[in-house]
């Protein structure tokens, strides 16, 4: 990380990278995106729109354009010195969130305040595919609230929430988050869904979701990188790290 984007992790609790995917390669990742999405949507419908979002299954092996951009180089350096070198992905979900009334989640953060004195236990890396405006049930973070051990307050929308900062993003644009922050997506009241990659990454000994382990063993013979194949979980090729863990 640049100082600039440090500080901003550190004190904020996320860094935001503008044109980590641009070109042929953000050409190709919309392209089949939205073939998988036409698929998936099918279904969705079917099933009475549950949950107001929906997420392609079995993403990494649609195209290795998306194990690309697991280990990209405009942003896997910086989730490794996140994360620290022992870094594996426990999921992924490729999220459509079309447009809504309300929105399909509430502010909350998806770790406990568990803290390490180097790294990071879990941290997320989203990629917008598409442009995401304030309207758009775009991503909001309260800044610092990743050290935080006060109890979220409810607010019956999420506008409520003071002090909170919308993530508007060009497509191309990556944002990776502590994912003790506290977060939410917002009503999207736009006439476009939102549509983003979510790339989740923590140390090599967390479990990974059944979803990306069932994918790994599939993808074995065609993934021969050792960092790769660390991040799919199927060997460890850096060593392990002393994590300590302990409750902030």
């Amino acid at each position: 990380m640049t100082p600039e984007q440090r500080e901003s992790f550190q004190t904020d609790g996320y860094v935001m990278i503008e044109n980590a995917i641009e070109g042929e390669d953000l050409e190709r990742v919309q392209k089949v995106f939205l073939e998988g999405q036409a698929e998936t949507r099918v279904k969705w419908e079917a099933d009475g729109c549950p949950r107001g979002f929906f997420d392609i299954p079995n993403i990494l092996e649609r195209d290795d354009i998306f194990l690309d951009l697991m280990h990209y180089g405009s942003t896997f350096p910086l989730m490794e010195e996140v994360i620290g070198p022992d870094v594996q992905l426990m999921g992924i979900q490729a999220r459509t969130y079309p447009p809504n009334p309300t929105s399909y989640t509430h502010w909350h953060k998806d770790c406990p305040p568990w803290s390490h004195p180097q790294y990071v236990l879990k941290s997320k890396l989203f990629y917008y595919l598409f442009d995401v405006t304030e309207d758009g049930g775009c991503t909001s973070f309260v800044p610092g609230k990743h050290q935080s051990l006060e109890d979220i307050p409810k607010f019956e929308t999420p506008e409520e929430m003071p002090g909170h900062v919308k993530m508007t993003a060009k497509a191309g644009t990556a944002v990776i988050f502590d994912t003790r922050l506290w977060h939410t997506a917002m009503t999207n009241q736009s006439q476009n869904p939102r549509i983003c990659l979510i790339y989740n990454y923590t140390p090599f000994w967390f479990k990974q979701y059944a979803s990306t382990m069932e994918q790994a063993q599939r993808l074995d013979e065609r993934v021969t990188d050792p960092m790769r194949r660390q991040l799919l979980g199927l060997e460890r090729v850096q060593g392990g790290n002393p994590y300590v863990v302990k409750v902030a």
